[in-house]
């Protein structure tokens, strides 16, 4: 991979914190929770860009020490400057890896580590990009490193497709288990290790989770889960496992391995959640979030909206809640109650008719240092941060009706425009549409920026007078710079009317928000009070309404053996999901 172009926006002087909040470990902990106690301020304003090679599919997540943040793209790792996005170093400094990063970084005592699929768990210096050790595991290497200090020395744990969890020495390689904890399948995700250092929690692609001696590998239970593993990860809480798989959530006994719980949500989980004062946030494929309890209660009114599939796990920081998702829409939420509290589009590298017109984020976002993190998949790391420098109004383009234009005033006159701001994103509820003074009822999409308004379509057919009409189109972004814009054109009935396509039963559509007359907003502000999403009915909220089972089921057949070898020892019978 190499360097393609240095993008730099105005930054506002930095100050150097007395104490960093660096985020060192894939989710930021070996808890797993994806969780720092580091308070977000928002909002924030976009300081720099890195644009690298893309990189479809990366959910390497980066990690950042002090005044660098690592990250993985593709065939190559590095290291750049936090303050401008600089480039430190390439990892190969020659040319691409003969391998591809699979793995999200992490860092230890001025080491970085990442998996890759020739089976290479890499250790490099973090101040030169120097290759200090591979460890080879025999198998691709899916499962993000994760180092904890057990037995009173660091140890990495990284699982592999060779069916086995891994335990080496962090700052050799040397291998602690050989062979690894042989499961049943392979082992993709990352694995969880408890506070104290005693325990770890991994998934196996055989469909179960677990728990087992972290200094010895000694086995103690086994879980087996009813849904598909691959992105799924273990979270630890206060003496509890947390799993979010298919449309189901389970609380396990830390301990025991024994079920205290399931959720079942209206949707599939579209990422691993976050754990943050003992509540779970939890990203569905509908584009929602919800906060549970550790006790399995929805805390929120309503879920919060992502506009777009969230694509990956939710992020922490203080009281907010980050959350990116597809097509490169990256919002932060209040964590007590589920309001939006700033929204980002992130544009992509390129555009043209070879390349989509968005970019996703695959990869949780880190916030470390005062500064959020978003890497997408068209090799793209965005750096934001609350002081960043955004004087510059929102942008607006591609009009319609064009300016100066005649044209028939027969229903529907479509008038729509797009806005974009890539200083620190469009506050949607600031966006308005008037025609001939007068607001209108419109829809603005968040990912595209194009906010849209028809005339209605009605019996009697009433069209736009002859003569000249006008639109204008206000909108702040986040740090409240203004867009004023105004345009006219002319109706002369006179000319064919346009064709009316068949009506077709109104839905929501992803990826779009609306702006209402206040009638309906004041509906909306009822239902929401009742837990139902806007327009919907009781029995739609229902089904909205995550169900709560209590309880353990009826235990499943033993698993295969297991353990450090793979010796075959025998496992006792695991609880069931």
């Amino acid at each position: 991979m190499k360097f393609y172009r240095f993008l730099l926006l105005g930054l506002a002087l930095l100050t150097t914190a007395a104490a960093a909040d660096n985020w060192t470990l894939p989710r930021q902990n070996t808890e797993l929770t994806n969780a720092t106690t580091e308070a977000a301020v928002l909002p924030l304003s976009l300081a720099w860009q890195y644009i690298a090679t893309a990189s479809p599919g990366n959910r390497s997540q980066p990690v950042v020490i002090g005044d660098t943040v690592f990250f993985a793209n593709g065939d190559r790792s590095m290291a750049l400057g936090t303050v401008y996005g600089a480039p430190r170093w390439f990892y190969p400094s020659d040319g691409p890896l003969a391998a591809k990063v699979t793995t999200s970084l992490a860092a230890y005592d001025g080491h970085v580590y990442f998996g890759a699929n020739d089976g290479n768990i890499y250790c490099i210096s973090a101040s030169t990009g120097d290759n200090l050790w591979a460890y080879n595991t025999l198998g691709q290497v899916r499962s993000s490193p994760v180092i904890a200090e057990v037995g009173g020395e660091a140890i990495l744990f990284a699982g592999s497709d060779n069916n086995a969890l891994h335990s080496v020495r962090a700052d050799t390689g040397e291998p602690i288990w050989p062979g690894g904890f042989r499961t049943g399948d392979d082992v993709a995700s990352e694995p969880a290790i408890d506070a104290s250092g005693a325990w770890i929690y991994f998934i196996s692609r055989d469909t179960r989770l677990y728990a087992a001696n972290a200094q010895n590998g000694k086995f103690r239970w086994a879980f087996r889960m009813s849904f598909p593993t691959l992105n799924v990860v273990p979270v630890l809480g206060r003496d509890v496992v947390y799993l979010a798989g298919g449309n189901q959530m389970s609380s396990l006994g830390a301990r025991s391995g024994v079920r205290k719980w399931t959720l079942t949500f209206p949707a599939e989980f579209s990422a691993p959640p976050a754990l943050a004062d003992q509540i779970l946030f939890t990203p569905l494929r509908n584009s929602r979030v919800y906060a549970i309890t550790a006790r399995g209660k929805v805390t929120w009114e309503k879920p919060a909206d992502t506009v777009t599939p969230a694509r990956s796990g939710p992020l922490v920081a203080g009281k907010v809640l980050f959350v990116g998702g597809e097509r490169g829409v990256v919002s932060a939420f209040d964590i007590e109650t589920g309001k939006l509290l700033w929204r980002y589009v992130v544009q992509p590298q390129q555009t043209t008719a070879a390349k989509p017109a968005s970019t996703s984020v695959l990869v949780s976002p880190v916030y470390a240092n005062g500064m959020l993190y978003v890497l997408t998949e068209d090799g793209v790391l965005s750096a934001f941060r609350a002081d960043a420098a955004d004087n510059a109004a929102p942008q607006i383009n591609t009009l319609s009706p064009a300016p100066g234009g005649v044209i028939s005033g027969g229903p529907p006159v479509n008038i729509s425009a797009i806005i974009t701001d890539m200083g620190s994103g469009i506050d949607p509820d600031s966006v308005v549409l008037t025609l001939d003074g007068g607001a209108v009822e419109h829809t603005f999409s968040v990912p595209d920026g194009k906010v849209t308004y028809s005339t209605p379509v009605t019996e009697t057919q009433v069209p736009l007078k002859n003569g000249r009409h006008q639109i204008a189109v206000n909108a702040r972004d986040w740090k409240g710079n203004a867009l004023d814009y105004s345009w006219s054109f002319t109706v002369d009935n006179s000319l064919p009317k346009p064709r009316i396509k068949a009506q077709t039963t109104p839905g929501l559509v992803s990826g779009t928000s609306s702006r209402r007359t206040r009638s309906t907003r004041d509906r909306n502000e009822t239902d929401s009070r009742s837990n139902a999403q806007p327009g919907q009915s009781r029995e739609q909220q229902s089904r909205d309404v995550p169900r709560f089972e209590d309880g353990p089921p009826a235990p499943p057949p033993p698993p295969p053996g297991g353990g450090p070898g793979g010796g075959g020892m025998m496992m006792p019978e695991p609880p069931s999901f």
